[in-house]
């Protein structure tokens, strides 16, 4: 992840089941403000995910914010999803022994479980599986014949 100059842009919202928080730019320092105020704007009632496909640069304050939505999370008995989280990010992460406090979702390298530790099905009507492989990440891939293997 390059420093990158765009600025954080934060887009809110709210179904029946997530609040999504879908991040563009850079979280750093200087741009954290944006991030904190919406997320002060809304109750955590239900699960929490963090859209992060076009978030191109994270620094320590951006993590350590992370940190603290998490722990609002906790408090409200909510999961706090990262989906589409880059390599960078998760390799950032795993340096600050973070990894194990997040669920991750989204593409990854392997789209089948084949290399998975651990496969649980999900009951979200879309036949996904939830894999964790063998770097500890969780991943929500579609059901496939790797999958059922496990079954």
């Amino acid at each position: 992840m390059d420093s990158g100059g765009m600025m954080l842009d934060v887009q809110v919202k709210k179904d029946e089941k997530y609040i999504t928080f879908t991040l563009e730019g850079s979280l750093k320092e200087s741009e954290l403000s944006a991030l904190k105020l919406e997320s002060e704007k809304i109750e955590f009632d239900r699960d929490v995910k963090f859209d992060l496909a076009r978030l191109d640069y994270v620094d320590s304050s951006g993590l350590g914010l992370f940190s603290q939505l998490y722990k609002k999370c906790k408090v409200k008995n909510v999961k706090m999803i990262l989906k589409d989280a880059n390599d960078s990010f998760k390799k950032l992460l795993e340096i600050s022994n973070l990894t194990d406090l997040f669920t991750f979702e989204g593409e990854e390298k392997s789209k089948d479980c084949s290399e998975c530790r651990f496969y649980e099905p999900i009951d979200d009507n879309f036949g996904r599986c939830k894999c964790t492989n063998s770097s500890g990440y969780d991943l929500i891939v579609e059901k496939n014949s790797s999958c059922e293997s496990f079954e």
